[in-house]
């Protein structure tokens, strides 16, 4: 996906994840130049206990 990637493609992942997850996932975007937004699903104890994370382009 990223790898075909255009101008205003914004990646939102809707799972909630470990920071290191996370981090990750911003790194292989960042070689896309595509802004990654944390957006973790609540109801899960991870997703009460952790902030929202960006990662512009």
């Amino acid at each position: 996906m990223l790898s075909a990637a255009r101008d205003g493609l914004n990646v939102v992942l809707p799972s909630t994840v470990s920071l290191a997850g996370f981090l990750e996932l911003a790194a292989t975007r960042a070689q896309h130049g595509v802004p990654l937004l944390d957006a973790g699903v609540t109801g899960a104890a991870a997703a009460d206990n952790a902030p929202t994370a960006h990662a512009p382009p």
